[in-house]
């Protein structure tokens, strides 16, 4: 089974689902691996949280519900996220072109016969 998934049993059901990446510390594994795409994810998954921070925060601004002023514009803000909304969109087009799976989607195994062909699909 890769490093980036548990393993969990539900009711005597195994689930295997991918780790989520929800905040900067969660990635710290991912940032110090030998292995350049573990590295990769770690970045994507960083730029990814920063962006949905900076997103909600301009969506509160916004929705005037922001507890703070900004020091600077909401244009710049704005760009930031423009541009950063970029970068995740060359880093997936990358990970396409190296085979890097970025994909956090859960898989759940209905029985335990079918745990042996997720996992044979997961090393693939």
């Amino acid at each position: 089974m890769s490093e980036n998934k548990e393993e969990e049993v539900v009711m005597g059901t195994p689930i295997i689902k991918p780790k989520e990446y929800n905040t900067l510390n969660d990635t710290i594994e991912l940032m110090n691996s030998a292995d350049y795409k573990e590295r990769f994810k770690g970045e994507y998954y960083q730029v990814k949280i920063r962006r949905d921070n900076l997103e909600k925060m301009l969506v509160k601004y916004e929705a005037k519900k922001l507890d703070f002023t900004p020091v600077c514009s909401i244009e710049v803000l704005q760009d930031q996220l423009y541009y950063m909304n970029e970068y995740i969109r060359v880093l997936k087009i990358r990970a396409e072109i190296e085979g890097i799976e970025l994909d956090n989607t859960q898989t759940i195994i209905d029985s335990p016969e079918n745990v042996e062909e997720v996992n044979n699909e997961s090393s693939i």
